[in-house]
């Protein structure tokens, strides 16, 4: 889990940097994936900057 974390934050910035409102839609998505999967998103968070 913290590989793909680190993975998806770094796909995350470097699509930032490129195109913000595919990093929105992209971003949109990971708010549903977290709510269908009752994933804690202040732990991923967390997990993701550390």
């Amino acid at each position: 889990m913290k590989f793909f974390n680190q993975f998806y934050w770094l796909k995350m910035t470097k699509v930032l940097k490129k195109q913000p409102t595919c990093f929105c839609v992209s971003f949109l998505v990971f708010l549903g994936l977290c709510k269908i999967y009752k994933i804690d998103l202040i732990k991923i968070i967390k997990n993701g900057f550390a």
